[in-house]
């Protein structure tokens, strides 16, 4: 046989985007439950509401929310930093986009006084969402405490199993 030991080609999942519905009741849950005391039953991690309004209304990676710095903030709007040959460009400000980011501007401040950690001077290096210890929120971290949510919604019925999405998800549906 000619094609022995050639591997088959693995097709790419699809992109699995919220529908409208799903997208409301998943924030509507993760604003419920990021209110409650961190580190309790059912509760998600703070920052998440105020990351997928960011990544729906900018259409952002989950990398992409990451790195948003002071710098990205504009008067006209969000500019945001591409990855994978994407062209950067601003994204107009809205009551949702505005509520996030000042939440989370307001969040950083309050964790780095509660932790001592110093501000960083310059705009381009202080990082708009850190974590719940003031510390520059990492990808994976944003990964898991995604998926530690994902999966509280769907035991509680929230969502159900078959319109599971992915934070890259929400870039698809912006």
């Amino acid at each position: 046989n000619p094609a022995q030991g050639v591997r088959e080609v693995r097709e790419a999942k699809e992109f699995r985007m919220p529908r409208p519905d799903v997208y409301l009741a998943m924030l509507a849950f993760v604003r419920d439950r990021a209110t409650r005391k961190a580190h309790t039953a059912g509760s998600v991690s703070p920052y998440l509401p105020a990351v997928m309004v960011l990544a729906y209304n900018v259409r952002l990676r989950g990398i992409e929310v990451t790195t948003l710095t002071d710098a990205h903030h504009h008067e006209d709007g969000i500019r945001t930093n591409r990855r994978k040959g994407s062209r950067d460009n601003v994204t107009a400000w809205n009551d949702d986009m505005r509520w996030a980011w000042d939440w989370l501007v307001a969040y950083r401040k309050e964790r780095m006084a509660a932790h001592g950690r110093p501000v960083q001077l310059l705009a381009e290096r202080r990082r708009l969402i850190v974590s719940q210890s003031g510390t520059p929120l990492t990808k994976s971290a944003l990964d898991s405490a995604w998926q530690r949510a994902l999966h509280k919604a769907m035991q509680e019925g929230v969502i159900p199993e078959e319109d599971r999405f992915s934070l890259h998800g929400l870039k698809h549906r912006g």
